[in-house]
């Protein structure tokens, strides 16, 4: 059971968000949190203190920095294009309905790949063994 704190007194809530802010920062602590994710080790997940401050750090400066996101702008802007371009070629006809979910899906998958692994590894134009290996 978890402890829950209701208000709908204005100074109460500043006292909560501004002053005591750090106590209420942190999630509470449950045996799947625990063996799930890493003993509450990753970025969503962690407890506020050392780590999740040196997690902060470093997907500032690293992952999300302005010059990271320019340089991988190219790799989100080459796979819309190459999801607009499939079903257009797909279809023999202008107008058609195409079941957009899959390929949604598709994208995120791919864009998430190719920035972390700097490959493809769906898509129908693939012919790699380890990406097949993935697909698996």
């Amino acid at each position: 059971m978890h402890r829950v704190f209701v208000t709908s007194n204005p100074s109460a809530v500043e006292e909560c968000f501004m002053r005591n802010d750090i106590i209420f920062a942190n999630r509470p602590r449950t045996l799947a949190r625990k063996h799930l994710n890493y003993d509450s080790t990753t970025m969503g997940l962690a407890s506020y203190g050392d780590h999740w401050r040196n997690l902060r750090r470093l997907t500032t400066l690293e992952m999300f920095s302005s010059a990271c996101m320019a340089m991988l702008s190219v790799v989100r802007h080459d796979q819309v294009r190459l999801l607009l371009k499939g079903p257009f070629h797909e279809s023999n006809r202008w107008w058609t309905k195409t079941e957009m979910r899959s390929k949604f899906r598709e994208l995120s998958i791919t864009v998430v790949m190719r920035m972390i692994v700097g490959k493809r590894y769906y898509g129908k134009a693939i012919v790699d063994e380890e990406a097949a290996e993935i697909r698996l």
